[in-house]
């Protein structure tokens, strides 16, 4: 998925099948509000198919956070290690609704960790 030719919407399957539709509109939002995510329109791609931990969110209970840690993410002009890649997800519509990296895994209901 190259993220300038990429054609939407993009289906995602994830790791337990479930089948996730990432929208134009949304790739936008990610574009705008967290910039750095945009060379890794693939990374969503693949923290769908191989979490790390899957939780739910605690304000939400629809919402599903889908967590994958990268050893080395360029942020901006930066090489960061150990972060992780987190896509949000709607269970209920089975759209996503954002992505973005972060330090660290929110508080949330544990549903699934890679063993």
């Amino acid at each position: 998925m190259a993220k300038e030719s990429a054609a939407f919407p993009q289906y995602i399957r994830d790791h337990e099948g479930h089948l996730w539709e990432l929208h134009r509109d949304v790739w936008w939002h990610v574009q705008r509000r967290h910039p750095e995510v945009i060379p890794y329109l693939d990374a969503i791609e693949a923290t769908l198919r191989n979490p790390d931990e899957i939780r739910r969110s605690r304000k939400r209970h629809e919402t599903l956070l889908y967590y994958r840690q990268f050893e080395r993410l360029r942020i901006f002009r930066r090489i960061v290690s150990q972060w992780y890649l987190c896509v949000v997800v709607d269970q209920q519509d089975r759209v996503v609704k954002t992505a973005y990296v972060t330090a660290k895994i929110k508080q949330g209901e544990p549903l699934w960790k890679k063993a």
